[in-house]
């Protein structure tokens, strides 16, 4: 942790900022903290494990996506009267309980993030801090922005607004449907990442009531978002709302790697077909209509969901606008400052103990393919005792 905050802090850019006043009835106290936001007035509370960081979680950033709204872009969270208590954690997005499992959990109202910060940022005129805005992993299936490792405190006690948001996952966040297309041409799948983006937007406009700087905003995630934050990166809808990307265990985007094919976005048509196969399997007709689409539950949209696990992003042409290697060789990226690298054994490098010399290899040639031999060279086994 440490050594990821003196890398954030060397690529934030320098800069000072004045807070703008904030008009609450009253700051509050350390243990029960106010701030400002666009819809309304929150409540936070101090933190549990660094007294000298305050946390507001469950911020509504968008309207639930719910109804009608399922499957569009987001939109506004609705302002509220009085002050919104902000210390609990919002709901999950839904999602099965894990990949052996059929049971669901979670809401589609789960467009919720969380702040942490200091009691010297709020409601003051200090100099405003860096931010970091984290992105959940999970294979776009599963997580939230809830899970304890993630809770912020210690990155704000070392100076840093740290900001850690929900956003839909599966098939409600990544599902194309021929249906939805017609409604709404430029939009194939991709609600995920629009919700990553409007969540980012949210933040630019209201983090320097909670003491950070919007000009200083870092993104970033683990497996799945740092996929998301290095797409981000890629997308002229995210353009001018962050500065750089901090990217832990995804790797660059290139079609014909062996390794990380899965990070290549789905075509339209590879989305589509994913996306009809799920349904056909959950019993819904492949041509049905949006109104009736919408009217599915999810109980029933999730019976099978725990089988395919093949959600992506998608080459959409709106969010991701062009492939990546046209986008970096004509230059169209968003110009930002990138670290990149891998958490340790992710994806597993490191297989699990009791293994055979025989089953390491075949677990090499699985993973790495062409690469097999250069990974066996790296990380060598003679017998079955090296192998585990």
């Amino acid at each position: 942790m440490n050594s990821l905050i003196s890398l954030f802090i060397f690529i934030t850019f320098l800069g000072q900022a004045r807070l703008e006043n904030c008009s609450v009835p009253s700051k509050g106290s350390d243990n029960s903290p106010i701030a400002c936001t666009e819809s309304g007035i929150v409540r936070g509370a101090k933190g549990n494990s660094f007294p000298n960081v305050l946390f507001f979680k469950g911020i509504p950033y968008a309207a639930p996506p719910v109804g009608d709204r399922r499957w569009k872009e987001p939109t506004p969270a609705e302002n509220w009267h009085g002050v919104k208590n902000a210390t609990n954690w919002g709901q999950l997005c839904t999602q099965t309980v894990n990949q052996d499992s059929k049971k669901v959990i979670g809401s589609e109202d789960c467009l919720f993030l969380n702040i942490f910060t200091t009691p010297d940022s709020i409601g003051t005129k200090a100099v405003l801090k860096p931010v970091y805005i984290w992105i959940h992993g999970g294979a776009l299936s599963f997580g939230s922005s809830a899970v304890g490792g993630w809770d912020g405190e210690a990155m704000a006690s070392k100076g840093i607004i740290f900001v850690s948001i929900n956003y839909r996952l599966g098939l409600l966040g990544f599902f194309t449907h021929p249906a939805l297309r017609e409604e709404n041409p430029k939009l194939h799948g991709n609600y995920g990442l629009l919700d990553q983006i409007f969540a980012i937007k949210w933040v630019k406009n209201n983090i320097a009531n909670f003491g950070g700087d919007p000009e200083r905003i870092t993104i970033g995630g683990q497996s799945a978002g740092a996929i998301s934050s290095l797409l981000l990166a890629f997308s002229p809808l995210a353009s001018n709302l962050f500065k750089a990307v901090i990217s832990e265990s995804s790797g660059a985007f290139y079609p014909d790697d062996p390794i990380n094919w899965w990070m290549t976005p789905y075509t339209v048509q590879e989305a589509e077909n994913v996306s009809l196969s799920h349904l056909e399997s959950v019993n819904v007709n492949r041509d049905i209509t949006v109104d009736k689409l919408r009217d599915v539950t999810v109980e029933q949209l999730y019976q099978q969901t725990w089988k395919l696990r093949r959600w992506r992003q998608i080459l959409d042409g709106y969010v991701i606008p062009l492939p990546f290697k046209k986008i970096m060789n004509e230059g169209l990226q968003n110009k930002v400052h990138v670290l990149m690298g891998f958490n340790y054994d992710e994806f597993g490098a490191s297989p699990s103990n009791n293994v055979t010399l025989e089953q390491y290899k075949r677990s090499a040639a699985n993973n790495y393919k062409s690469l097999a031999n250069e990974f066996m060279e790296l990380y060598p086994a003679n017998d079955d005792s090296s192998a585990s």
